[in-house]
């Protein structure tokens, strides 16, 4: 016995979601290394904005307004400039931290933003390699070379694949087809009305006349 096949061509399959890509999850665990590294070299350059402020205020001129003398020596109060110091910190790891949560969903403008940050910490890398020799100097030559490996991964070709395969799928989940798919709903039969209780006499099982 066979069975007959349906009339018609088959459905389209609808686009499965894209694995996430060797480039770009390494890239982003590269950058884990940059965010820790430059948390180190922020803070530990410390002494050196200290000793900027000392000589800024020392430097200003005796005819100097009361007004920028103060500001001058509020800035080199130690506890504002610890504290400056964590917020940059916690304002560029968030920052980058953004950027590598949707590089690995798939957007391309966080592709292209966190490639620009990689950029630009190699760039800061390279200047600290040519600079003065400071413990912090080794931080920041760390955070160049993983920041110049996750921008060569970022910049793969196949990086450039996965978000535009993330974009088609993001745009097909917005169309009616998919919310049908992840939502399907029974086709409404109409009301039908029960049927009408048959009563019964009691003691004699004869229905009412």
């Amino acid at each position: 016995m066979t069975v007959a096949q349906p009339a018609g061509p088959m459905p389209p399959q609808p686009p499965q979601r894209p694995a996430l890509i060797s480039s770009i999850a390494i890239a982003t665990e590269l950058w884990l290394v940059v965010i820790v590294a430059l948390a180190l070299t922020q803070i530990g350059s410390y002494p050196t904005v200290r000793d900027a402020m000392d000589k800024r205020l020392a430097e200003l001129p005796k005819d100097a307004s009361e007004t920028v003398r103060r500001s001058a020596e509020m800035m080199t109060n130690p506890g504002l400039i610890v504290a400056s110091l964590v917020v940059a910190v916690l304002v560029g790891a968030a920052i980058a931290l953004t950027a590598m949560y949707f590089a690995r969903a798939g957007y391309t403008w966080a592709r292209l933003i966190l490639s620009g940050l990689s950029a630009y910490v190699l760039v800061g890398g390279v200047m600290a390699f040519a600079g003065e020799r400071v413990w912090t100097q080794a931080p920041q030559i760390v955070a160049g070379v993983c920041a110049a490996a996750a921008l060569l991964l970022l910049m793969r070709r196949d990086a450039d694949t996965y978000c535009r395969e993330m974009a088609q799928f993001r745009a097909y989940a917005k169309t009616p087809a998919a919310l049908a798919q992840a939502f399907p709903t029974t086709p409404w039969q109409g009301y039908s009305q029960p049927p009408a209780p048959n009563h019964r006499n009691e003691g004699t099982g004869h229905p009412h006349e």
